[in-house]
């Protein structure tokens, strides 16, 4: 049996009524968090060891134009700006997070919209456009022109309940609908049911879901639709290399 990697970067952010972000960057912590330490570990545990073979990961839509979208206050004087080359304030915000992943992260083109607060950075997410990397799944998820992908969003934990993650994801979505997005698009692990609720409340529609099974050398991919729409394909990192392809599996625009 191969295991596959405990980090995700699919903690995924939208718009969204109140600021409930889960206590934990991890899709799976966030689900199993009981009320006495033993069951915590125990849950824990059997999280871990079901997806280090089996993942499913739900696929939420919300959807930018034809719509307002509102802004939130806090308790924070907040600023927010896209990161350019803050490399080394972005890496003290998360230190998990290593500075070659996050020049890599730029260097694709994709963006980093941080909350600032006192200097430095409170909260961040990050956005990604056309063929987007789903590191939890080993695939690349290739986007429609409309769709921009959200992934990787985290609140130092003094600042959670005081709106710097409500108050950025209302800037984020509404700079998305200038830019002419037609839709925000979220995965979040079928496991981590807090975050799920939180954006459903806020919006966000669940329109099908991926599976991924692997079995030493044997993988499986499935996708399903609840909706009766194509959803976004999934391909291999070495199928970028082969635009032609790309363009034959990429959904058409919405």
């Amino acid at each position: 049996m191969t295991a596959l990697p405990n980090r995700t970067d699919e903690m995924v952010s939208g718009p969204s009524s109140r600021d409930e972000r889960p206590s934990s960057a991890d899709p799976l912590l966030v689900e199993y968090r009981p009320r006495t330490p033993l069951k915590s570990q125990a849950n824990v545990w059997l999280a871990k060891t079901v997806t280090t073979f089996y993942r499913r990961m739900l696929f939420l839509v919300y959807p930018l134009q034809r719509r307002q979208i509102p802004t939130f206050r806090t308790t924070l004087s907040l600023d927010f700006s896209v990161l350019t080359t803050e490399l080394k304030e972005y890496h003290e915000f998360r230190p998990d997070t290593p500075v070659a992943e996050i020049r890599d992260r730029m260097d694709r083109g994709d963006r980093c919209f941080a909350s600032w607060h006192g200097g430095r950075i409170v909260d961040a997410g990050w956005v990604a456009t056309g063929a987007v990397r789903v590191r939890y799944l080993e695939r690349h998820m290739l986007l429609s022109h409309g769709d921009i992908y959200h992934y990787d969003s985290f609140t130092l934990p003094e600042f959670r309940g005081r709106g710097p993650f409500m108050a950025r994801n209302s800037y984020v979505a509404r700079c998305n609908q200038s830019e002419g997005f037609v839709r925000s698009v979220a995965l979040v692990a079928l496991e981590n049911r807090a975050s799920w609720r939180v954006l459903n409340r806020a919006g966000l529609e669940t329109r099908g879901s991926y599976s991924y099974l692997r079995l030493g050398p044997f993988s499986r991919y499935e996708q399903h639709s609840d909706c009766g729409e194509e959803l976004p394909p999934l391909v291999r990192a070495n199928a970028m290399l082969f635009p032609e392809r790309l363009a034959e599996l990429r959904p058409s625009s919405r």
